[in-house]
């Protein structure tokens, strides 16, 4: 009788577990050591043990109060976390396509290798985030704030920044072709080896940034920003004889 009564009462608990809506996240039995962590964001201790960044549950207010698990690998696809606050959010290598981001806090969290591609993004706070080889392909960056973050290599073909702030951000070695960045400022940042062909820079800032090696054919240059700080696809400062920046 008494195994029947431990038995029952451990159905009755999985059953709990179950009615968490995870969707677009995951399971609470994918947690380390086989016990799951239900600690809501940022105070669970995340699966890989790193303690830099932030896990656990979330629950956002915007597309059905919707819950979802925050952790490195996570499955967020298609997943709602409108002004969601994300700040040192575990995130590296999550599938966040054609999520909606927008207006939410990720500063300092962890993008690496994520696959954000067709995501919305419009007016988050990115600054400081790790986005080294992350794909943002078609995401809308619009009015986003991605100043000091790390783009190295990342992919952002045909994404839209219109007014995004790129300042002090190092966007070496990234796949920025046919990007929008109308009234982007791009002070001081870091675009060594970047493909910024058929790119819209239009009013850009581009005062300080470092363009070496940068390919900017078929590039729309009109009305940008420059400065005796910026420094040409072919190694020479803007304004000194023999550059090669085009504005």
């Amino acid at each position: 009788m008494k195994a029947l009564f431990i038995t029952l009462i451990s159905i009755l608990l999985l059953t709990a577990c179950s009615d968490s809506d995870t969707s677009g996240g995951v399971t609470m039995e994918e947690q380390s050591g086989g016990e799951p962590d239900t600690k809501p964001f940022p105070e669970a201790k995340c699966p890989d043990g790193n303690t830099q960044y932030k896990c656990g549950w979330i629950t956002s207010t915007e597309g059905g109060n919707k819950s979802y698990y925050i952790k490195t690998g996570a499955d967020l696809s298609q997943a709602s976390l409108r002004n969601a606050d994300l700040g040192n959010a575990s995130l590296r290598n999550a599938d966040l396509r054609y999520a909606d981001l927008g207006n939410a806090d990720l500063r300092y969290a962890d993008l690496k290798d994520a696959a954000l591609g067709n995501a919305w993004l419009n007016y988050a706070l990115l600054s400081y985030a790790n986005l080294r080889n992350a794909k943002l392909n078609d995401v809308d960056l619009t009015g986003a704030d991605l100043g000091h973050a790390d783009l190295r290599y990342a992919n952002l073909t045909g994404a839209w920044l219109a007014g995004a702030n790129l300042r002090d951000t190092n966007l070496s070695g990234a796949n920025l072709h046919y990007v929008t960045l109308r009234d982007a400022n791009l002070g001081n940042a870091n675009l060594s080896n970047a493909n910024l062909s058929n790119a819209n820079l239009t009013d850009a800032d581009l005062s300080g940034a470092y363009l070496h090696s940068a390919n900017l054919t078929s590039a729309t240059l009109s009305n940008v920003t420059a400065d005796d700080y910026t420094t040409c696809p072919n190694g020479i400062n803007r304004g000194t004889a023999g550059d090669d920046c085009g504005f």
